[in-house]
Protein backbone atom coordinates (compact mmCIF):
# COMPACT_ATOMS: atom_id res chain seq x y z
CA UNK A 1 0.00 0.00 0.00
CA UNK A 2 2.94 2.44 0.61
CA UNK A 3 4.26 1.82 -2.57
CA UNK A 4 0.98 2.17 -4.31
CA UNK A 5 0.48 5.43 -2.54
CA UNK A 6 4.37 6.51 -3.69
CA UNK A 7 3.89 5.97 -7.18
CA UNK A 8 0.48 7.88 -7.13
CA UNK A 9 2.53 10.26 -5.67
CA UNK A 10 4.97 10.77 -8.28
CA UNK A 11 2.15 10.43 -11.08
CA UNK A 12 0.45 13.76 -8.98
CA UNK A 13 4.28 15.50 -8.94
CA UNK A 14 4.46 15.06 -12.72
CA UNK A 15 1.20 15.66 -13.75
CA UNK A 16 -0.81 18.48 -11.44
CA UNK A 17 -3.73 18.23 -12.66
CA UNK A 18 -4.49 14.59 -11.20
CA UNK A 19 -6.66 13.70 -8.27
CA UNK A 20 -5.54 12.13 -5.43
CA UNK A 21 -8.01 9.23 -6.24
CA UNK A 22 -6.84 8.96 -9.48
CA UNK A 23 -3.20 8.80 -9.19
CA UNK A 24 -4.41 5.59 -6.55
CA UNK A 25 -6.05 4.03 -9.75
CA UNK A 26 -3.44 4.84 -11.89
CA UNK A 27 -0.81 3.25 -9.71
CA UNK A 28 -2.59 0.20 -9.25
CA UNK A 29 -3.11 -0.34 -12.88
CA UNK A 30 0.30 0.29 -13.22
CA UNK A 31 1.22 -2.46 -10.70
CA UNK A 32 -1.52 -4.94 -11.85
CA UNK A 33 -0.58 -5.24 -15.25
CA UNK A 34 3.27 -4.74 -14.81
CA UNK A 35 2.98 -8.39 -12.47
CA UNK A 36 0.84 -9.61 -15.00
CA UNK A 37 2.87 -9.08 -17.82
CA UNK A 38 6.26 -9.45 -15.82
CA UNK A 39 7.21 -5.90 -16.62
CA UNK A 40 8.64 -3.56 -14.46
CA UNK A 41 6.04 -1.35 -13.69
CA UNK A 42 8.26 1.75 -13.50
CA UNK A 43 9.25 1.15 -16.99
CA UNK A 44 5.38 0.72 -17.85
CA UNK A 45 5.24 4.26 -16.17
CA UNK A 46 8.37 5.74 -17.94
CA UNK A 47 6.64 5.02 -20.76
CA UNK A 48 3.33 6.75 -19.61
CA UNK A 49 4.96 9.68 -18.41
CA UNK A 50 7.52 10.65 -21.22
CA UNK A 51 4.10 10.01 -23.90
CA UNK A 52 1.18 11.77 -21.99
CA UNK A 53 2.46 12.85 -18.77
CA UNK A 54 -0.30 10.42 -16.90
CA UNK A 55 -3.00 12.16 -19.19
CA UNK A 56 -5.64 9.83 -19.71
CA UNK A 57 -7.40 11.51 -22.67
CA UNK A 58 -4.20 11.93 -24.72
CA UNK A 59 -3.97 11.92 -28.15
CA UNK A 60 -2.11 12.75 -31.04
CA UNK A 61 -3.22 13.44 -34.82
CA UNK A 62 -1.49 10.47 -35.83
CA UNK A 63 -4.38 7.72 -34.19
CA UNK A 64 -2.39 7.37 -30.69
CA UNK A 65 -4.55 7.58 -27.75
CA UNK A 66 -4.38 7.94 -23.78
CA UNK A 67 -1.35 7.43 -21.06
CA UNK A 68 0.41 4.74 -23.18
CA UNK A 69 -0.19 6.05 -26.93
CA UNK A 70 -2.01 3.25 -28.09
CA UNK A 71 -2.86 3.01 -31.83
CA UNK A 72 -6.58 1.78 -32.58
CA UNK A 73 -5.33 -1.02 -34.70
CA UNK A 74 -3.18 -2.26 -31.69
CA UNK A 75 -6.77 -1.95 -29.15
CA UNK A 76 -8.72 -4.00 -31.88
CA UNK A 77 -5.68 -6.22 -32.41
CA UNK A 78 -6.29 -7.11 -28.67
CA UNK A 79 -9.98 -7.77 -28.54
CA UNK A 80 -11.34 -3.95 -27.67
CA UNK A 81 -13.28 -1.17 -29.47
CA UNK A 82 -11.20 1.91 -29.37
CA UNK A 83 -12.93 3.70 -27.28
CA UNK A 84 -11.76 1.68 -24.76
CA UNK A 85 -8.31 4.06 -25.63
CA UNK A 86 -9.40 6.23 -23.08
CA UNK A 87 -9.75 3.82 -20.32
CA UNK A 88 -6.93 4.16 -18.17
CA UNK A 89 -6.98 0.21 -17.18
CA UNK A 90 -7.29 -1.03 -20.75
CA UNK A 91 -4.67 1.49 -21.70
CA UNK A 92 -2.18 0.33 -19.43
CA UNK A 93 -2.74 -3.24 -19.75
CA UNK A 94 -2.81 -3.23 -23.52
CA UNK A 95 0.90 -1.24 -23.12
CA UNK A 96 2.06 -3.54 -20.44
CA UNK A 97 1.35 -6.08 -22.41
CA UNK A 98 3.30 -4.40 -25.93
CA UNK A 99 5.88 -3.96 -23.66
CA UNK A 100 6.30 -7.37 -22.70
CA UNK A 101 5.90 -8.43 -26.25
CA UNK A 102 8.87 -6.18 -27.72
CA UNK A 103 11.23 -7.34 -24.54
CA UNK A 104 10.85 -10.75 -25.23
CA UNK A 105 11.51 -9.61 -29.44
CA UNK A 106 14.86 -7.63 -28.22
CA UNK A 107 15.87 -10.75 -26.00
CA UNK A 108 14.50 -8.79 -22.30
CA UNK A 109 16.65 -5.34 -23.71
CA UNK A 110 14.30 -3.09 -22.00
CA UNK A 111 16.30 0.04 -23.90
CA UNK A 112 15.37 -1.59 -26.78
CA UNK A 113 11.85 -2.79 -25.99
CA UNK A 114 11.54 1.08 -25.14
CA UNK A 115 12.55 2.27 -28.16
CA UNK A 116 10.79 -0.11 -30.22
CA UNK A 117 7.64 0.84 -28.61
CA UNK A 118 8.14 4.70 -29.09
CA UNK A 119 9.53 4.21 -32.89
CA UNK A 120 8.49 0.76 -33.97
CA UNK A 121 10.84 -2.39 -34.33
CA UNK A 122 11.50 -2.30 -37.68
CA UNK A 123 13.22 0.91 -36.98
CA UNK A 124 14.93 -0.11 -33.52
CA UNK A 125 16.42 -3.08 -35.97
CA UNK A 126 17.79 -0.79 -38.58
CA UNK A 127 19.25 1.77 -35.86
CA UNK A 128 16.89 4.60 -36.94
CA UNK A 129 15.61 5.96 -33.66
CA UNK A 130 16.94 8.39 -31.09
CA UNK A 131 18.90 6.88 -28.99
CA UNK A 132 18.55 10.33 -26.73
CA UNK A 133 14.65 10.24 -26.95
CA UNK A 134 15.17 6.73 -25.30
CA UNK A 135 17.45 7.47 -22.90
CA UNK A 136 15.60 9.96 -21.29
CA UNK A 137 12.51 7.43 -21.41
CA UNK A 138 13.98 5.18 -19.36
CA UNK A 139 16.10 7.84 -16.91
CA UNK A 140 12.11 8.69 -16.40
CA UNK A 141 12.35 4.96 -14.64
CA UNK A 142 15.63 6.17 -12.00
CA UNK A 143 13.50 8.89 -11.55
CA UNK A 144 10.51 7.21 -9.98
CA UNK A 145 12.59 4.97 -8.23
CA UNK A 146 14.61 7.70 -6.61
CA UNK A 147 11.67 10.08 -5.76
CA UNK A 148 10.31 7.08 -3.47
CA UNK A 149 13.62 6.62 -2.35
CA UNK A 150 13.54 10.38 -1.03
CA UNK A 151 10.27 10.06 0.23
CA UNK A 152 10.43 6.94 2.18
CA UNK A 153 7.92 4.73 -0.08
CA UNK A 154 10.80 2.66 -0.78
CA UNK A 155 14.06 1.83 1.38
Amino acid sequence: AKYKRGLASYIRHINKGISYNKSLKLAGYFIKYGKQYKVNEQIVMAVAQAESHFNTSSHNPYGYWGLMQISTSLVKAKGYNGKSLLRADVNIKIGARYLKTLSEIFHNNYFKAVAAYVYGSGSVQCGHYSKARIKKIVDNKTAIKKFLKKYKYIS
